[in-house]
């Protein structure tokens, strides 16, 4: 599966050059996925349930696309109650306007300010209660 999405990746960097694509790669720890979150413009996640650190970052500007989960750890229905929440931009991998709602959401600056402020209040409120917070800071203060 890695090599097919990899596969897309190229195709669409061979059809738009102004955009590079960055796909997970194996071995990659948190602080990589982090730091390549950081610096990008725009995320797709296919699970909001793994994404706190990109809730950390606070930029709003994340979608998540969620796939058949099948039981495995419930991606679909965490990325509609995250959606709920205001945390993410829920677009469906099988959404035939998918392209058309992501330019949508990218070019909507109140609605990735909005996104990105839920996401600040929710890591606030988790990191108080868990140091998460003073953790990751101190890493980005390193890059």
């Amino acid at each position: 599966m890695d090599s097919a999405i990899s596969q897309i990746a190229l195709d669409l960097y061979g059809e738009f050059r102004n955009i590079y694509p960055v796909t997970w790669k194996n071995k990659w720890d948190y602080y990589t996925e982090i730091a390549l979150d950081r610096i990008a413009d725009f995320t797709i996640s296919r699970a909001a349930n793994y994404q706190p650190f990109i809730y950390a970052l606070s930029q709003g500007t994340n979608i998540t696309t969620p796939v058949p989960a099948d039981g495995y750890m419930n991606e679909d229905s965490a990325a509609i109650q995250a959606s709920a929440l205001g945390l993410t931009k829920l677009i469906t991998y099988d959404d035939s306007d998918y392209v058309q709602k992501a330019g949508e959401f990218f070019n909507n600056s109140s609605e990735i300010k909005a996104v990105a402020r839920k996401q600040e209040t929710n890591m606030n409120v988790f990191g108080k209660k868990s140091g998460t917070i003073e953790e990751i800071i101190s890493y980005f203060e390193c890059i």
